[in-house]
């Protein structure tokens, strides 16, 4: 009140425009409903105001809105996102990455343009936590360590499939997972495989901002043949949104890798010659591990369709070039994030089956992927270090010549062996000897270079850790 007194005085001598009368009451009353990974819906008590800002932050908000300046929804304020500036007491809140607290900071208001003014003082706050994957009974019956692991988790994706649309897409994804407010009453999406920002007015078009749906397991890899309308071929899981003139085209049908010297490149992606003088694609390195995932759930979906085995040996086009250590590395090195999560658990909500190595991680090392077959020995601790009674550690890794292991206490009788990613053992050592925090160092400098298994295994233990040889 007294700012609004002052400000009439200062009218009376001075010709500018005068505030609004500053809100009495902030609104009380938060309160948040239908929680999910990718969205939640949240609203409030109103006060006498003509409306209110509403500030979303992943840490406490550390600003204030200035009087006189109308901020817009998708704009912001030092850490913060502005998610609504109207008269509405309630919003349903996307853009949104599982397992994932934001916080909500919300003044009240009267005027508008250069009269607006904030009621400054003790907004209104709260916190909204998303939960993770909401894996649920879903796997209920599934056990990695069945001979039959492999076909009873096929046949679980294919009797819980529902086949969408490829066509709808854009209207069944996009504005939930992909869509963001930006100032101007525009929205953006960014491309997957490069970064690439684009602008729009909604609704979204692929034509207008010149975005496709991108197969990760490429469409003419599919042993079926498969088209559009087939629903191998329109699965989201297997889908990503990419700009087609400067990402998806570029990438072909070409198997992904890692890139030594390119040929064409675009922001966060490239398309040149690997290690091994192959023709390959390189995406951003955020989504490397999300598009190993999309292969491998693609392969053990749909295995069978067409009357074909789907292992990387059997897919068709330049399918079989595909370097497997390549998307395990992928897998490992970028998990599943909460991103991914929340886009899964929509694809989810929308298909009704679930990407199991998004769900479970180590599920890969279940699977020889060229043939598609079990592995005689599951293992699903690897990606970081287990928990044991020896509390062993592994450096370096990567690793060069050689690499040491120490532990608390290893027993004599140990064996220590290094897996190729298909099963085969290529080096099996035994410690004849009690170690205790003092290291073991073995010799790889007749290993290639690649990614294996380090399987060290005790008559009541086994450890094992992925690890990567650069010799």
């Amino acid at each position: 009140m007294i700012k609004y007194y002052l400000h009439i005085l200062l009218g009376i001598f001075i010709s500018t425009p005068l505030s609004a009368q500053e809100p009495i009451n902030q609104p009380t009353n938060f309160v948040s409903s239908n929680i999910k990974p990718y969205s939640f819906n949240i609203g409030f008590t109103g006060s006498a105001s003509d409306g209110y800002i509403v500030f979303r932050s992943t840490t406490p908000f550390i600003a204030t809105p200035v009087d006189g300046t109308e901020y817009q929804k998708g704009g912001g304020i030092a850490n913060a996102k502005i998610f609504s500036v109207s008269s509405a007491t309630f919003a349903q809140i996307k853009e949104v990455s599982a397992n994932t607290t934001y916080y909500f900071t919300i003044f009240a208001y009267n005027g508008s343009g250069a009269s607006i003014d904030y009621l400054q003082s003790n907004p209104l706050t709260a916190t909204v936590s998303t939960p993770d994957n909401q894996i649920g009974n879903y796997y209920l019956g599934i056990d990695q360590n069945a001979s039959g692991f492999i076909s009873d988790l096929h046949n679980l994706l294919q009797s819980t499939h529902t086949h969408i649309d490829y066509y709808d897409y854009d209207d069944n994804i996009i504005p939930a997972v992909f869509e963001r407010d930006t100032v101007g009453g525009k929205k953006l999406v960014e491309c997957e495989y490069s970064g690439l920002v684009t602008q729009y007015y909604a609704p979204f078009s692929f034509t207008a901002t010149d975005f496709s749906r991108e197969h990760c397991l490429a469409r003419s890899w599919m042993p079926s043949d498969a088209t559009t309308d087939d629903p191998e071929a329109a699965d989201y899981h297997n889908l990503l949104l990419t700009n087609l003139s400067n990402a998806n085209t570029p990438r072909s049908n070409h198997p992904v890798g890692e890139v030594i010297t390119p040929t064409y490149t675009f922001m966060d992606c490239k398309v040149g010659y690997d290690s091994l003088g192959g023709i390959v694609f390189e995406p951003a390195e955020h989504i490397k591990g999300d598009v190993a995932r999309a292969m491998f759930y693609e392969m053990v979906a749909w295995d069978g369709t067409g009357g074909s085995n789907w292992a990387i040996a059997n897919l068709a086009a330049v399918g079989p070039n595909q370097d497997v250590d390549v998307l395990l590395d992928w897998h490992f090195a970028d998990p599943p994030s909460g991103p991914e999560k929340a886009k899964s658990e929509y694809i989810y909500f929308l298909q009704g089956n679930r990407n199991p190595f998004t769900d479970y991680p180590d599920w890969v090392n279940c699977i020889n992927w060229y043939q598609l077959i079990r592995f005689p020995g599951c293992y699903t601790t690897v990606g970081t270090e287990n928990e044991t009674s020896m509390n062993i550690r592994v450096y370096p890794n990567p690793a060069q010549g050689h690499i040491n292991i120490n532990a608390d206490y290893i027993a004599e009788s140990t064996t220590v062996s290094l897996i190729e990613m298909n099963g085969r053992i290529i080096k099996k050592i035994r410690i004849n000897q009690q170690l205790t925090n003092n290291p073991f160092s073995i010799d790889l400098s007749d290993v290639y270079c690649g990614v294996f298994l380090l399987k060290i295994e005790s008559d009541k233990e086994i450890f094992i850790q992925k690890i990567i040889v650069q010799n």
